[in-house]
């Protein structure tokens, strides 16, 4: 399930989401379109691309690209890439890339960021 902009959308978990410039699409198929995109992940998704605004996934994600904050209540077995700022309260599997601070539980890969970084490992 996906909500965006408060209105909730039927996405299947393994799901390929991607948000550019407002549209918004799921496994290719385009499902909404808005000036200004809030989107919150309920599930698991295979990958989760968002430019233009910020992500907010609970659940478990495979890879992340955001150009703006991102927040997961959950693990991510790929890697993430943002433009802002990113919290994970899980782990991560892959590298981590971001523009701003990054607090994350453990990364399996590296962690390149412009801001502080936390590791916060269970």
């Amino acid at each position: 399930m996906i909500i965006i902009n408060g209105q909730t959308i039927d996405a299947p978990d393994n799901s390929v989401v991607s948000v550019i410039d407002g549209v918004v699409t799921i496994n290719g198929k385009q499902v909404t379109e808005s000036k200004q995109v809030k989107i919150e992940v309920v599930g698991s998704l295979i990958s989760l691309s968002v430019k233009n605004g910020n992500a907010f996934v609970t659940g478990d994600c495979g890879s992340i690209k955001c150009e703006d904050d991102l927040v997961v209540k959950g693990n991510v077995t790929g890697d993430i890439e943002s433009k802002g700022d990113v919290l994970v309260k899980g782990n991560v599997g892959g590298d981590v890339d971001a523009h701003g601070d990054v607090e994350c539980q453990n990364v399996t890969g590296s962690v390149d960021a412009n801001g502080d970084v936390v590791m916060k490992a269970k």
